[in-house]
């Protein structure tokens, strides 16, 4: 069976993404922010991912700033390459509400990964679709 990662803050995306990938028979496993996928990769019992869905804003008590604030988009992207750290070759798709083209693509180069995708286009029916493509190739 395959296992998909999906990291995101928000319940919403979190529960519609989870039950659509379920009903395709995904296994799943949720993760609210990246202080939840360091408890989980502290425990080497648990399984590998073989997908990665991240969500690049979100909170994090890991990722301040000076004044004690979550970093919203920046915590994703400075939570990437420690994710890639811990599962270095497992295919991540990063998801996104930043529409704005100049952070768009700085949320490329600095991860390295073009495989970004607006999350208010990115039905379940789509994620699924965009998970059996990244996994065949």
């Amino acid at each position: 069976m395959t296992r998909v990662m999906l990291i995101d803050d928000e319940q919403i995306w979190l529960k519609e993404y989870k039950r659509a990938l379920e009903y395709e028979k995904y296994e799943i496993i949720s993760l609210k922010n990246p202080d939840e996928v360091y408890t989980y990769y502290q425990n080497k019992l648990n399984p590998k991912p073989d997908i990665i869905i991240l969500d690049i804003m979100m909170n994090s008590k890991r990722y301040k700033n000076d004044d004690g604030f979550s970093q919203g988009m920046r915590t994703g992207i400075l939570f990437y390459p420690k994710l890639k750290e811990f599962f270095p070759d497992v295919p991540i798709l990063v998801l996104t509400n930043v529409a704005d083209p100049e952070k768009r693509n700085d949320i490329i180069q600095t991860t390295g990964n073009e495989k970004l995708f607006m999350k208010i286009d990115t039905t379940p029916t789509n994620l699924i679709n965009i998970i059996k493509g990244e996994l065949k190739g």
